[in-house]
């Protein structure tokens, strides 16, 4: 497939077929994520194959950056541009009437479901979590107790920076304890 096929199978001047199926398939293969190529597959199978749509959509769905946007590339709003729609207004009707018929919704959870408190767990201490950037937030924070805490937890951890990390703390009791 060269770039003048694409751009006109991307712009709807090029009727979609076997052969543009198989080279979109290919080309898929050498660029699996380029969401542009999955979507000209779909709509390429939608045309020749029909029955292979429905397998199709969920999986190149997940590569559509915008859902809208796929569903008005395969199905252009200008009725005259839709050939499938066209030659198998059965079909689509059949996948519109079963996704309403199916009711798809996302489930809630079980009354008998463990709840976690995300927001309680958030502000839990953690004990082996030290670190000197931990403690210049605590001393921007204003929290001066807890830096001083890290930086003591800090030199036992790490004894060469001990002297620095002494003078860190005497410079927060300084500043901030002394007053």
């Amino acid at each position: 497939m060269d770039k003048n096929q694409f751009y006109n199978l991307i712009h709807q001047k090029e009727a979609f077929n076997e052969d543009t199926l198989k080279e979109i398939k290919a080309k898929i293969k050498e660029y699996e994520c380029c969401n542009l190529l999955q979507m000209l597959y779909l709509k390429n199978s939608l045309i020749v194959q029909p029955k292979t749509f429905e397998q199709t959509l969920p999986k190149v769905s997940c590569y559509a950056n915008d859902r809208n946007r796929l569903y008005k590339f395969i199905f252009p709003s200008d009725a005259t541009e839709n050939e499938f729609s066209k030659k198998n207004p059965k079909v689509v009707t059949e996948i519109i009437d079963r996704f309403i018929q199916n009711e798809p919704s996302v489930s809630k959870l079980s009354d008998n479901a463990p709840s976690l408190d995300v927001a309680q767990q958030s502000i839990k201490e953690h004990d082996d979590l030290a670190s000197e950037t931990l403690a210049r937030i605590y001393l921007k924070q204003g929290n001066y107790k807890k830096a001083i805490q890290i930086f003591e937890k800090l030199s036992l951890i790490i004894p060469e920076k001990s002297s620095y990390f002494a003078d860190q703390i005497e410079k927060i009791r300084k500043q901030h304890f002394q007053q």
